[in-house]
């Protein structure tokens, strides 16, 4: 059952620029993707220390014979979590070839391209959930079913009820009671975020 939309952002390539480098590109990567990988959506920050990937749509081993521009052609770059990366690597297929090598896949729906909201969703739980064929078939390539997924889903939640909180607190008209209140759920939250950060990074860590 549909809890919540996948992504609240739509990614949007800024750079104007061109690099001889994919590397070159991490920043503005970070900015249009909203610190998030490009695939399950997962925020960079409650990864940290660990640093986020950038993945080639068309694979490198794809097009290194054919077509040498797409290792730092930025369209063909995307924003990824380790997890994602190494999970999609290779992974390539296109129904009709053609004499040029174009920027498509279709293993995968193309993030930049495709509103993911149509294709993915939250369930109450936090898992990433498809009612779509190919947006099924992503879970399985990318195993996007893993817990890990739904730790990070919470953490961001919890992050979120936590700003809330704080702004209420910045309220001089609150009642000592009210006040009181929240600070107590702000301490419990805490605590339980400090919980759920541990086994998120134990889970993240596993194979």
């Amino acid at each position: 059952m549909k809890y919540k939309n996948f992504r609240d952002f739509k990614i949007i390539r800024t750079c104007e620029r061109e690099y001889k480098s994919y590397n070159s590109y991490r920043k503005v990567l970070k900015k249009d993707f909203h610190n998030r990988c490009a695939y399950c959506n997962t925020y960079d920050y409650i990864l940290e220390p660990l640093t986020y990937a950038i993945d080639h749509y068309v694979p490198r081993a794809i097009f290194k014979d054919k077509d040498k521009t797409l290792d730092y052609n930025y369209n063909n770059l995307m924003y990824t979590c380790p997890k994602c990366n190494s999970e999609k690597k290779d992974k390539y297929y296109i129904e009709e070839v053609s004499e040029n090598l174009e920027i498509k896949n279709s293993l995968f729906y193309n993030p930049v391209e495709v509103d993911y909201n149509e294709i993915f969703y939250r369930d109450e739980l936090g898992s990433i959930q498809s009612e779509d064929k190919k947006g099924k078939e992503m879970i399985a390539l990318l195993k996007l079913y893993r817990p890990l997924y739904n730790f990070a889903w919470l953490l961001e939640e919890l992050h979120y009820i936590n700003e809330k909180i704080n702004n209420k607190l910045r309220d001089d008209n609150l009642s000592i009671e009210a006040r009181e209140k929240l600070e107590t759920a702000l301490c419990k939250i805490n605590s339980y975020y400090i919980e759920m950060d541990k086994l998120f990074k134990k889970s993240y860590k596993m194979k």
